[in-house]
Protein backbone atom coordinates (compact mmCIF):
# COMPACT_ATOMS: atom_id res chain seq x y z
CA UNK A 1 0.00 0.00 0.00
CA UNK A 2 1.52 3.54 -0.77
CA UNK A 3 0.40 6.08 1.58
CA UNK A 4 0.32 9.41 -0.29
CA UNK A 5 2.14 12.27 1.78
CA UNK A 6 3.34 15.63 0.74
CA UNK A 7 4.14 18.84 1.95
CA UNK A 8 2.86 20.63 -1.45
CA UNK A 9 -0.86 21.43 -0.17
CA UNK A 10 -3.61 20.69 2.48
CA UNK A 11 -5.54 17.09 2.32
CA UNK A 12 -8.46 17.25 0.07
CA UNK A 13 -10.20 13.81 1.41
CA UNK A 14 -10.07 10.07 0.85
CA UNK A 15 -8.95 8.92 -2.43
CA UNK A 16 -10.43 5.68 -4.05
CA UNK A 17 -8.05 4.24 -2.41
CA UNK A 18 -9.32 5.05 0.96
CA UNK A 19 -6.48 7.14 1.45
CA UNK A 20 -6.09 10.93 2.41
CA UNK A 21 -4.76 12.92 -0.54
CA UNK A 22 -3.81 16.19 -0.77
CA UNK A 23 -3.53 18.90 -3.45
CA UNK A 24 -0.88 18.80 -5.36
CA UNK A 25 1.69 20.69 -7.26
CA UNK A 26 1.57 19.14 -10.91
CA UNK A 27 4.90 20.11 -11.54
CA UNK A 28 6.02 18.35 -8.31
CA UNK A 29 8.16 14.45 -8.37
CA UNK A 30 6.67 11.87 -6.84
CA UNK A 31 9.72 9.74 -4.81
CA UNK A 32 7.62 6.57 -4.06
CA UNK A 33 9.87 5.77 -0.58
CA UNK A 34 10.45 1.87 -0.22
CA UNK A 35 11.28 0.69 3.28
CA UNK A 36 13.33 -1.12 5.05
CA UNK A 37 13.10 -4.80 6.67
CA UNK A 38 10.46 -3.35 8.70
CA UNK A 39 8.38 -2.69 5.92
CA UNK A 40 6.29 -0.45 8.05
CA UNK A 41 7.14 2.74 6.56
CA UNK A 42 7.58 4.08 9.85
CA UNK A 43 11.54 5.38 9.77
CA UNK A 44 10.26 7.92 6.95
CA UNK A 45 8.67 10.16 9.44
CA UNK A 46 11.58 12.56 9.59
CA UNK A 47 12.31 12.14 5.60
CA UNK A 48 9.20 13.10 4.61
CA UNK A 49 8.29 16.31 7.16
CA UNK A 50 11.51 17.38 5.33
CA UNK A 51 10.55 17.08 2.32
CA UNK A 52 11.54 20.22 -0.34
CA UNK A 53 8.81 22.31 -2.30
CA UNK A 54 8.91 20.44 -5.50
CA UNK A 55 9.33 17.02 -4.24
CA UNK A 56 5.93 14.39 -3.27
CA UNK A 57 7.13 11.49 -1.03
CA UNK A 58 4.55 8.45 -1.10
CA UNK A 59 5.92 6.13 1.51
CA UNK A 60 5.24 1.94 0.81
CA UNK A 61 3.73 0.28 3.28
CA UNK A 62 4.18 -3.87 3.31
CA UNK A 63 1.75 -5.85 5.11
CA UNK A 64 2.91 -6.63 8.98
CA UNK A 65 1.26 -10.02 9.20
CA UNK A 66 1.83 -11.27 5.59
CA UNK A 67 4.86 -13.57 4.77
CA UNK A 68 5.95 -12.52 0.77
CA UNK A 69 8.92 -13.33 -1.13
CA UNK A 70 10.93 -10.76 -3.22
CA UNK A 71 8.26 -11.22 -6.33
CA UNK A 72 5.16 -10.40 -3.71
CA UNK A 73 6.83 -7.16 -2.80
CA UNK A 74 7.40 -6.06 -6.34
CA UNK A 75 3.66 -7.10 -7.18
CA UNK A 76 2.62 -4.88 -4.02
CA UNK A 77 4.47 -1.94 -4.93
CA UNK A 78 3.42 -2.27 -8.69
CA UNK A 79 -0.40 -1.87 -7.79
CA UNK A 80 0.42 1.18 -6.26
CA UNK A 81 2.48 3.29 -9.07
CA UNK A 82 1.59 6.88 -9.73
CA UNK A 83 0.27 7.96 -13.39
CA UNK A 84 2.99 11.08 -13.08
CA UNK A 85 6.67 11.09 -13.26
CA UNK A 86 7.91 9.36 -10.92
CA UNK A 87 11.54 8.48 -8.50
CA UNK A 88 11.83 4.64 -6.95
CA UNK A 89 14.15 5.09 -3.56
CA UNK A 90 14.90 1.43 -2.20
CA UNK A 91 15.85 1.93 1.43
CA UNK A 92 18.05 -1.49 2.86
CA UNK A 93 15.77 -4.55 2.17
CA UNK A 94 13.72 -2.87 -0.69
CA UNK A 95 17.49 -2.18 -3.04
CA UNK A 96 16.25 -5.44 -4.66
CA UNK A 97 12.48 -4.38 -4.71
CA UNK A 98 13.30 -1.43 -6.45
CA UNK A 99 15.62 -2.73 -8.87
CA UNK A 100 13.34 -5.67 -9.63
CA UNK A 101 10.31 -3.07 -10.69
CA UNK A 102 12.33 -0.75 -12.27
CA UNK A 103 13.24 -4.44 -14.60
CA UNK A 104 9.77 -4.06 -15.18
CA UNK A 105 10.24 -1.02 -16.85
CA UNK A 106 7.09 1.22 -15.36
CA UNK A 107 5.89 4.06 -17.30
CA UNK A 108 6.94 7.20 -15.70
CA UNK A 109 10.29 6.00 -14.15
CA UNK A 110 12.75 8.84 -13.78
CA UNK A 111 15.60 7.26 -11.77
CA UNK A 112 16.56 4.61 -9.10
CA UNK A 113 18.08 5.62 -5.76
CA UNK A 114 19.48 2.99 -3.40
CA UNK A 115 20.29 3.62 0.44
CA UNK A 116 22.66 1.30 2.33
CA UNK A 117 21.51 -1.51 0.38
CA UNK A 118 22.26 -4.75 -1.91
CA UNK A 119 22.05 -6.21 -5.12
CA UNK A 120 23.02 -9.74 -4.10
CA UNK A 121 23.17 -11.16 -0.48
CA UNK A 122 24.61 -9.31 1.88
CA UNK A 123 26.00 -12.07 3.72
CA UNK A 124 27.01 -15.83 4.15
CA UNK A 125 23.92 -17.39 2.40
CA UNK A 126 24.04 -20.36 4.82
CA UNK A 127 22.52 -17.67 7.66
CA UNK A 128 19.17 -18.06 6.14
CA UNK A 129 18.93 -21.51 7.69
CA UNK A 130 19.03 -20.32 10.97
CA UNK A 131 15.91 -20.08 13.42
CA UNK A 132 15.12 -16.97 12.46
CA UNK A 133 11.68 -16.38 13.60
CA UNK A 134 13.25 -17.87 17.58
CA UNK A 135 16.30 -15.64 17.06
CA UNK A 136 14.51 -12.10 16.18
CA UNK A 137 11.53 -12.85 18.86
CA UNK A 138 13.95 -12.37 21.45
CA UNK A 139 14.88 -9.45 23.31
CA UNK A 140 18.29 -9.39 22.97
CA UNK A 141 18.65 -8.83 19.02
CA UNK A 142 16.06 -6.04 19.21
CA UNK A 143 19.10 -4.01 21.34
CA UNK A 144 21.35 -5.05 18.89
CA UNK A 145 18.78 -4.36 15.91
CA UNK A 146 19.32 -0.50 17.63
CA UNK A 147 23.11 -0.79 17.52
CA UNK A 148 23.22 -2.15 14.17
CA UNK A 149 20.93 0.79 12.62
CA UNK A 150 21.86 3.57 14.27
CA UNK A 151 24.77 2.86 16.61
CA UNK A 152 25.56 3.85 20.04
CA UNK A 153 25.38 7.72 19.49
CA UNK A 154 21.60 7.53 18.42
CA UNK A 155 20.66 4.77 20.18
CA UNK A 156 18.78 7.49 23.01
CA UNK A 157 17.02 9.21 20.03
CA UNK A 158 15.53 6.04 17.81
CA UNK A 159 15.24 3.37 20.46
CA UNK A 160 11.87 4.24 21.35
CA UNK A 161 11.08 4.19 17.70
CA UNK A 162 13.08 0.62 17.19
CA UNK A 163 10.75 -0.94 19.84
CA UNK A 164 7.54 0.23 18.92
CA UNK A 165 8.28 -0.61 15.19
CA UNK A 166 9.54 -4.27 15.81
CA UNK A 167 6.11 -4.86 17.94
CA UNK A 168 4.09 -4.31 14.71
CA UNK A 169 5.58 -6.27 12.77
CA UNK A 170 6.30 -10.46 13.68
CA UNK A 171 9.15 -12.30 14.35
CA UNK A 172 7.46 -14.54 11.44
CA UNK A 173 7.38 -12.44 8.83
CA UNK A 174 11.27 -10.23 9.49
CA UNK A 175 12.39 -13.86 9.74
CA UNK A 176 10.84 -14.63 6.25
CA UNK A 177 12.25 -11.03 4.94
CA UNK A 178 15.72 -11.81 6.32
CA UNK A 179 15.72 -15.35 4.47
CA UNK A 180 15.04 -13.61 1.56
CA UNK A 181 17.47 -11.14 1.54
CA UNK A 182 20.21 -13.82 2.38
CA UNK A 183 19.28 -15.50 -0.80
CA UNK A 184 18.67 -12.61 -3.60
CA UNK A 185 20.43 -11.70 -6.17
CA UNK A 186 19.57 -9.35 -8.78
CA UNK A 187 22.77 -8.26 -10.60
CA UNK A 188 21.92 -9.15 -13.58
CA UNK A 189 18.30 -6.74 -14.06
CA UNK A 190 20.74 -4.60 -12.24
CA UNK A 191 23.29 -4.62 -15.22
CA UNK A 192 20.11 -4.13 -17.90
CA UNK A 193 18.52 -1.13 -16.13
CA UNK A 194 18.07 2.09 -18.65
CA UNK A 195 17.58 4.52 -15.75
CA UNK A 196 20.49 6.33 -13.49
CA UNK A 197 20.88 5.38 -10.08
CA UNK A 198 22.19 7.42 -7.53
CA UNK A 199 23.51 4.85 -3.94
CA UNK A 200 23.13 6.80 -1.01
CA UNK A 201 25.84 5.55 1.93
CA UNK A 202 26.63 5.94 5.21
CA UNK A 203 29.97 5.50 6.40
CA UNK A 204 29.04 4.21 9.88
CA UNK A 205 26.56 1.42 8.28
CA UNK A 206 27.17 -1.18 10.64
CA UNK A 207 24.75 -3.67 9.25
CA UNK A 208 24.97 -3.54 5.30
CA UNK A 209 29.02 -3.46 4.75
CA UNK A 210 30.98 -1.65 2.01
CA UNK A 211 31.19 -5.39 0.79
CA UNK A 212 27.46 -4.74 -0.87
CA UNK A 213 28.06 -1.49 -2.45
CA UNK A 214 31.54 -2.38 -4.02
CA UNK A 215 29.45 -5.74 -5.62
CA UNK A 216 26.62 -3.34 -6.61
CA UNK A 217 29.38 -1.02 -8.26
CA UNK A 218 30.96 -3.86 -10.52
CA UNK A 219 27.63 -4.44 -11.91
CA UNK A 220 26.92 -0.92 -12.75
CA UNK A 221 30.08 1.37 -12.63
CA UNK A 222 28.01 4.03 -13.71
CA UNK A 223 26.20 4.09 -10.58
CA UNK A 224 26.94 7.64 -9.24
CA UNK A 225 27.60 7.66 -5.26
CA UNK A 226 27.10 10.47 -2.54
CA UNK A 227 28.37 9.36 0.71
CA UNK A 228 27.44 10.67 4.53
CA UNK A 229 28.67 10.66 8.21
CA UNK A 230 25.97 8.63 9.36
CA UNK A 231 24.88 5.04 10.14
CA UNK A 232 22.27 2.48 8.32
CA UNK A 233 19.45 4.92 9.37
CA UNK A 234 20.85 7.34 6.75
CA UNK A 235 17.57 8.82 5.68
CA UNK A 236 16.99 9.41 9.27
CA UNK A 237 19.52 10.98 10.59
CA UNK A 238 20.45 13.01 7.30
CA UNK A 239 16.83 13.63 5.46
CA UNK A 240 18.00 17.53 4.39
CA UNK A 241 21.11 16.60 2.68
CA UNK A 242 19.75 13.41 1.27
CA UNK A 243 16.99 15.35 -0.07
CA UNK A 244 19.32 17.43 -1.37
CA UNK A 245 21.72 15.19 -3.11
CA UNK A 246 18.56 13.23 -3.88
CA UNK A 247 17.18 16.40 -6.05
CA UNK A 248 20.32 17.59 -7.81
CA UNK A 249 20.82 13.75 -9.21
CA UNK A 250 17.42 13.61 -10.41
CA UNK A 251 17.88 17.14 -11.99
CA UNK A 252 21.11 16.29 -13.71
CA UNK A 253 20.90 12.75 -14.68
CA UNK A 254 16.75 11.56 -14.19
CA UNK A 255 15.80 13.62 -17.63
CA UNK A 256 13.72 10.66 -18.93
CA UNK A 257 10.40 11.84 -19.91
CA UNK A 258 7.98 10.05 -17.35
CA UNK A 259 4.91 9.83 -20.20
CA UNK A 260 7.66 8.15 -22.42
CA UNK A 261 8.87 5.39 -19.97
CA UNK A 262 8.59 1.53 -20.66
CA UNK A 263 5.55 -0.35 -19.99
CA UNK A 264 3.88 -1.58 -16.69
Amino acid sequence: MAEKVSSLGRATGPGKDGLRRRERDEDAVIYLLLPGMDGTGDYFAALVRSAPGGVEPWVIRYPVGEVLDYSGYVDLVARSLPSEPFVLVGESFSGPVAIRLAGRRPAGLRAVILCNTFATNPYWRAFRFLPWELLLGLPAPGLALGYFLCGFSGMSRFAASIRRTNRKVSARVRASRVREALAVDVRSLLRELPYPILYLRGSRDRLIRERSLRQLRETRPDTEVRRFDAPHLLLQFEPERCWAAMEEFVAARGGVDGREGGVR
